[in-house]
């Protein structure tokens, strides 16, 4: 349904000042220890559990080699709130041997007229923060976005 503008007008004035039936309300000293004890209440009830880990690490010079290239062609971003890791490269033998030595997954971009890109990602939290565990002493570009992401999720969980 769209407004007249008359009626947009009418409902702005409407929301803010004495017009809003809220304004200059305020709760209660009771009001406000209830609420806290319910929010209190709901957020110890919550609990997220978090996937084992489905990747695999690789060691000395795999790893040293997976961290160059996440400096040079990947990164260590969040989308709608939550870290991912993150390669984009047009070689699919570096996609294959990424898939095959660390896991996760790889699909080709349509770039319509230009060479396929290809971006292999890993998105699972367990993986994630397992990942910039063993990556940030050999990060030099990428080591502070992999600090924060490892923090975000070693909070949101727990340490675990």
């Amino acid at each position: 349904m769209k407004h007249t503008k008359a009626t947009k007008e009418k409902l702005s004035r409407a929301r803010r000042g004495a017009a809003n039936p809220f304004y200059g309300r305020k709760h209660t000293p009771e009001t406000r220890a209830k609420l806290a004890a319910n929010l209190a209440r709901a957020r110890g009830q919550r609990s997220i559990p978090r996937a084992a880990q489905s990747i695999r690490i690789p060691f000395g010079s795999g790893l040293a080699y997976l961290a160059g290239i996440i400096d040079g062609e990947g990164s260590i971003r969040f989308n709608r709130g939550r870290p991912f890791v993150a390669i984009y490269n047009t070689d699919e033998r570096l996609m294959k041997w990424l898939v095959e030595t660390v896991g996760g997954t790889y699909n080709a971009g349509d770039r319509r007229g230009r060479k396929v890109c290809y971006t292999w990602r890993i998105n699972a939290a367990a993986d994630v923060v397992i990942l910039c565990r063993y990556l940030r002493p050999l990060l030099i570009v990428k080591a502070d976005d992999a600090r924060i992401a490892q923090i975000f999720l070693e909070d949101k969980y727990d340490g675990e």
